[in-house]
C-alpha cells in the first residue's frame, strides 16, 4: 500500500513539475515588435513625416512617410535587442495608401550580425494593414539584426512596424 501511495505521489509531483515548466514556457516572450513610435530600437535619418490617418491600416497610433527621393537618403531602421540566438521570422507592417502615392518598389533590407542579408522589393500598395513575412533568419543575441527601408522607390516610403518572432534554436523545416 505504501508503494502505491509513494508511486502515486511521485506521479503527481512529476505531473505538477511538467505543468509548471509548461506554464513558464508559455510566459516566454516570442514576439518582439518595434513600432515607429517605439522609444528603443527605431531610428530615422532624413525627413520623415507622421501620418495619423493611415487609411485606418497602420500599426499603433501612427506611421511615418517620406517623399520619394531618388537617392533614398531618408532611411528608417528597426533594431531589436533579441534575448537569445536562434531563428526568427521577420515581418513588416505598413499602412494603407489612401492617396495612391506609396512606392510599388520600396526596398526593405534584413540584416543579421550587422551584415546585409537580403533585399526585398515591396509593393506598398498591396497587402497593407497586416504582418507580411520577409522570411526566417538566424539571428544572434543582442542588437545585431535589423530591418531598414528608405525613400528611394517610385513613390512615398513608409516606416511603420517590424516584428521578430522567435521560432527556436533549430532551423525550422
Amino acid at each position: 500500500m505504501k508503494k502505491v501511495l509513494l508511486v502515486g505521489l511521485l506521479v503527481c509531483l512529476f505531473a505538477g513539475s511538467i505543468a509548471v515548466m509548461a506554464a513558464e514556457k508559455a510566459k516566454e516572450v516570442t514576439e518582439f515588435i518595434i513600432d515607429n513610435s517605439s522609444k528603443e530600437g527605431f531610428v530615422t535619418k532624413g525627413q520623415w513625416m507622421t501620418d495619423e490617418g493611415q487609411g485606418g491600416q497602420g500599426f499603433g497610433t501612427d506611421s511615418l512617410w517620406a517623399m520619394v527621393n531618388p537617392k533614398g537618403s531618408d532611411i528608417a531602421w528597426w533594431r531589436p535587442n533579441l534575448p537569445k540566438e536562434g531563428y526568427y521570422d521577420v515581418s513588416i507592417w505598413y499602412c494603407g495608401d489612401p492617396n495612391n502615392d506609396h512606392a510599388t518598389n520600396a526596398l526593405f533590407i534584413v540584416a543579421v550580425n550587422d551584415k546585409e542579408t537580403k533585399v526585398f522589393v515591396i509593393d506598398l500598395k498591396k497587402d497593407f494593414g497586416k504582418w507580411n513575412s520577409l522570411g526566417v533568419f538566424k539571428c544572434k543575441k543582442g542588437d545585431k539584426a535589423y530591418v531598414s527601408t528608405n525613400s528611394g522607390g517610385n513613390g512615398n516610403g513608409i516606416a511603420d512596424a517590424v516584428k521578430f518572432t522567435f521560432l527556436g534554436t533549430k532551423k525550422p523545416k
